[in-house]
C-alpha cells in the first residue's frame, strides 16, 4: 500500500507553489542578506574607526596638556589635567606614566600597572571591550640660534606617556541596533514578497489542480469530462490540448469497444472449440494408452512365462530380443505416465536429509556401463556433504539429465559436478556433445521436443525427459538451468539446499523375502482373456494358485467352489459396465467379509484416473507390468501380512 502521507509531503514540497516561492524568496533572501551585511558592516566599521581616531586625539591632547605639568613636576596640576581630560573626553580612564613606565597619575578604571606600561609602549590597541591609545610626552624643541642663523642639533627627550581608554560597549550596542534594524527591514521585505508570490502561486495552482482533477477523471474512464475554458496563455493552451485528447480518446474507445466485443465473441468460440478438441485428445490418448498397454502387458507376461520353458539357446536369444523390445516400449509408456502423474498433481515431495555420495554412487552404478559402451568417459566428482530434498525425485532428475547427456554425446565424456554456494549445492551435468542452439534453450523443456532426431529414432526417447526434469524441478522448488555452446557441449544445473549430517536418516535395506508363503491364493479380475491366460501361465511358473476371472461374480463363484479365502486381490481398473476396479475390490471385500490386500492394475494414464487411485489409497501398478516387479510386490505384501498375523 503506498505511503499517502509521504506522497502528500512530496507533492507539497515539490509542487508549483513551493517552486514559485523558492524562485522569488531565495534570490531575494540572498540579495537582502548580502546588502544588509554589507551596509551594516560598513556602518559598524566606520563607527569603530571614529572611536579609534577619537582615542588617538584624546591621547594627543592629554600629552600636550600634561607636558608642562610633568616637566615642572607639579603633580597637582598634572592630576587636574588628567581628571579634566577624562571627564571632558568621555574616556573610560586616563593615565600619565613616567618614562620608565611607572604610573604617575591615573583617573578612571584603568588596568594594572604592568598592563599600562605595555599598552603605553604599543601605542594603540583594540580589544573586545576597550580601545587603547598612547602618546609620548616630549619636551618641545629649543628656539633657533639667531646669531649664527643655525639650528642646534636636537634629540627629542621623552618625559613620559599619556594613555587613554575608550569603552566599546556603546559601539557594541550600536552594532546590535544596526543589525536588528537591518534584519527587521529584511524580514518585512521577505514577508511582502512571500505574500505576493503566495497569491500568484495560489491562483496558478488552483487552475492546475482543476486541470489535474479533470485529467484524473479522464484517466479513470470518464472520457466525457472537459476542462473549463476561459484561461489565456500557456494554461489555456494546455486546457485546449487536454480537451482535444479527451475527445479523441472517447472516439477511439467507442471504436475499440466494438472491436473488443467482436474479438471476444470470436475468442470465446475458438476457446470452446479448443477445449472440446483438448478433451477429445485427452480421451483419445487415455484410451489409446490403455488399449496399447493391455496387449503389451499380456506380451510381457507371455514372454516371462516362455522364458521359464525354453531349453534351446537359439530360441532363448530370440525371446530375449522380444523382451528387450517390450522393455523399450514400456520405457516409452512410463514417460507418458510420468507426465500424466505430474499433470494430475499426485506426486508428493518428501524432503529429507541424505548423503550426496549415495546419490553419486547410484548415478555411477546406473550409467557407467552405458557410457563405456559408447566409448565415453563418465566422471562424477566426490560429494562429501549432505543434501536436503526428495532423494527419489532428485535421483530421477539427475538420471534423466545424465541419460540425455550420454545419449547426445558421441565423443569426450560426461561430468557430474557439485559446487557449494552458501547454503546451497549447485549440481551440474556437463557433456561434450553437439550443443544446443540459443533459440532452442527454452523449447527443449517442452513435451515431445527433440533436437537432432528428425527420424524419430525410438532409441532416443520421445522427447519427454527434459519436460519431466523441468516439472520435477518446479515441484521441488529447484529451477533447472542450461547453458550451451554449439560444437562444445552443454551444462544443465539445479540448486539444492544443503543438508545436515546430524539430521540424516540413513536408509535401511529391508530383508529380502524368501518367496511366496505356502498355499498362497491370488484372485485376479480382468476383462482381457489374453491377460488372464498370461497371468495364469506366470503364476503357474511361480507355483502360486490363481483364480482368474473376467467378472467379480465369476471370481467369487470359483472361490466358493475352492472353499478358500484369497490372500490378495489383483484387479484391473477399467472393466466392462459401470463399475471400475476400486468398486470391484470394495465389492469383493464386502462379500468375502475380509479386508483383503488389493493391488489395482491399470493401463489408463488419464490425470483424473490417477487422482482417483491416489485418493483411494490403493497400491497401483501401471501396465505393462514387469513380472519381476509384480513378483517382488506380491511377495512383499503377502509376507508382511503373514508376519502381522503371526505377531
Amino acid at each position: 500500500m503506498p505511503d499517502l502521507q509521504g506522497l502528500r509531503r512530496q507533492r507539497r514540497w515539490g509542487g508549483i507553489r513551493f517552486r514559485i516561492l523558492s524562485i522569488v524568496l531565495v534570490p531575494l533572501l540572498f540579495t537582502a542578506a548580502t546588502l544588509t551585511l554589507f551596509f551594516s558592516n560598513r556602518s559598524v566599521t566606520a563607527t569603530e574607526r571614529e572611536a579609534g581616531v577619537r582615542a588617538m586625539q584624546a591621547a594627543h591632547l592629554l600629552a600636550a596638556n600634561a607636558q608642562y605639568a610633568l616637566f615642572s613636576g607639579e603633580f597637582a596640576l598634572l592630576t587636574q589635567v588628567v581628571t579634566d581630560e577624562r571627564r571632558e573626553g568621555g574616556l573610560a580612564f586616563a593615565v600619565v606614566l613616567s618614562n620608565d613606565g611607572h604610573v604617575l597619575v591615573r583617573a578612571g578604571d584603568a588596568p594594572q600597572d604592568a598592563t599600562l606600561e605595555r599598552l603605553a609602549r604599543e601605542g594603540r590597541k583594540a580589544t573586545q571591550n576597550m580601545i587603547y591609545a598612547a602618546e609620548p610626552i616630549r619636551l618641545p624643541p629649543p628656539a633657533p640660534l639667531a646669531d649664527f642663523g643655525l639650528h642646534a642639533a636636537y634629540a627629542p627627550q621623552t618625559l613620559g606617556y599619556a594613555l587613554v581608554g575608550i569603552n566599546t560597549a556603546p559601539i557594541t550596542a550600536y552594532k546590535t541596533r544596526t543589525l536588528l534594524r537591518a534584519g527587521g527591514v529584511m524580514l518585512m521585505v521577505l514577508a511582502l514578497a512571500a505574500l505576493v508570490a503566495w497569491q500568484l502561486s495560489t491562483r496558478l495552482t488552483r487552475r492546475i489542480r482543476g486541470i489535474s482533477r479533470a485529467v484524473d477523471r479522464i484517466a479513470g474512464g470518464e472520457l466525457a469530462v472537459r476542462v473549463p475554458d476561459g484561461e489565456s496563455g500557456e494554461i489555456g493552451v494546455l486546457a485546449e490540448g487536454i480537451n482535444r485528447m479527451a475527445e479523441a480518446l472517447q472516439t477511439h474507445q467507442a471504436e475499440l469497444e466494438v472491436r473488443v466485443a467482436h474479438a471476444t465473441a470470436r475468442l470465446a468460440a475458438e476457446k470452446e472449440a479448443a477445449e472440446r478438441a483438448n478433451m477429445a485428445k485427452s480421451r483419445f490418448l487415455a484410451s489409446a494408452s490403455h488399449d496399447l498397454r493391455q496387449p503389451l502387458h499380456a506380451l510381457t507376461l507371455f514372454v516371462e512365462a516362455l522364458k521359464a520353458r525354453i531349453n534351446y539357446p537359439e530360441v532363448r536369444v530370440l525371446v530375449e530380443h522380444i523382451e528387450a523390445s517390450a522393455a523399450a516400449m514400456e520405457t516409452l509408456f512410463n514417460s507418458l505416465l510420468d507426465i500424466s502423474r505430474l499433470d494430475a498433481g499426485v506426486i508428493e515431495v518428501k524432503p529429507e536429509h541424505f548423503a550426496a555420495d549415495r546419490l553419486a554412487a547410484r548415478i555411477r552404478q546406473q550409467f557407467a556401463g552405458l557410457a563405456a559402451e559408447k566409448g565415453l568417459r563418465l566422471r562424477i566428482r566426490p560429494a562429501p556433504f549432505h543434501l536436503y530434498g526428495d532423494p527419489l525425485l532428485l535421483e530421477r532428475i539427475l538420471f534423466n539429465l545424465v541419460s540425455n547427456a550420454i545419449r547426445y554425446t558421441e565423443r569426450g565424456g560426461v561430468l557430474v559436478g557439485w559446487r557449494r554456494r552458501g547454503r546451497q549445492i549447485r549440481i551440474e551435468v556437463w557433456d561434450s556433445g553437439q550443443g544446443i542452439p540459443p533459440d532452442k534453450l527454452e523449447s527443449i523443456f517442452q513435451e515431445f521436443v527433440q533436437l537432432g532426431n528428425p527420424e524419430r529414432d525410438r532409441t532416443k526417447g520421445l522427447g519427454l525427459g527434459l519436460a519431466i526434469v523441468s516439472r520435477l524441478g518446479r515441484l521441488m522448488g529447484c529451477r533447472v538451468g542450461v547453458h550451451s555452446r554449439m560444437g562444445r557441449g552443454s551444462v544443465f544445473s539445479l540448486a539444492v539446499p544443503l543438508g545436515s549430517a546430524e539430521l540424516t536418516h540413513e536408509a535401511r535395506t529391508p530383508a529380502a523375502d524368501a518367496g511366496f508363503p505356502a498355499d498362497t491364493l491370488v484372485m485376479l479380475v480382468d476383462d482381457e482373456k489374453a491377460i488372464l491366460q498370461g497371468m495364469q501361465e506366470l503364476f503357474d511358473s511361480w507355483d502360486v494358485d490363481l483364480i482368474a476371472a473376467q467378472s467379480p461374480e465369476d471370481a467369487l463363484a470359483t472361490a466358493h467352489l475352492a472353499e478358500r479365502m484369497p490372500d490378495l486381490i489383483l484387479c484391473d481398473f477399467r472393466l466392462p459396465g459401470a463399475r471400475n476396479g476400486i468398486e470391484v475390490v470394495n465389492y469383493l471385500r464386502e462379500r468375502l467379509a475380509s479386508n483383503i490386500p488389493a493391488v489395482i492394475l491399470t493401463g489408463d494414464t488419464a490425470p483424473e484416473t490417477i487422482q482417483a487411485l491416489s485418493a483411494g489409497g490403493f497400491t497401483v501398478l501401471h501396465k505393462p507390468v514387469r513380472p519381476a516387479r509384480l513378483r517382488a510386490l506380491l511377495m512383499h505384501i503377502l509376507n508382511r501380512n503373514k508376519r502381522k498375523a503371526a505377531a
